[in-house]
């Protein structure tokens, strides 16, 4: 998948190309003449054509801080995800095709207006 600028958010995770993928969080989006720019979270400025989405996994999964508040399933590329967005233990389940952590984390700002924690993994 290539990525666009309106398909990312400031706080999303994606991957940079390098010696090793690294996950960077996005400070900043910039428009440029025939890529767009983010800005990591340590200032620097990246070309969209050093940037991959980080497919959704169920280790992906594991690592937002959401385990009172979800469920899911993965099947074939589909994520069935249900979020409780009201008290009572009240469950809205959203069917969505989602292959990337920071489609993911969209959804999430979208029905709740906070932002998905993220648990780094230690080196």
């Amino acid at each position: 998948m290539e990525l666009k600028a309106t398909d990312l958010r400031i706080n999303n995770l994606v991957y940079e190309l390098g010696e090793d993928k690294e996950v960077i969080i996005i400070g900043s989006i910039e428009a440029g003449d025939f890529r767009f720019y983010v800005t990591n979270h340590k200032d620097e400025q990246i070309g969209s054509d050093f940037l991959l989405p980080i497919p959704l996994t169920e280790e992906w999964l594991l690592r937002f801080d959401i385990s009172d508040d979800y469920f899911y399933h993965i099947d074939d590329g589909l994520l069935v995800f249900g979020i409780q967005v009201f008290p009572d233990n009240y469950y809205n389940t959203v069917l969505a095709e989602l292959k990337y952590v920071h489609q993911l984390q969209n959804l999430y700002f979208a029905l709740t207006g906070e932002e998905l924690e993220y648990t780094p993994t230690k080196k």
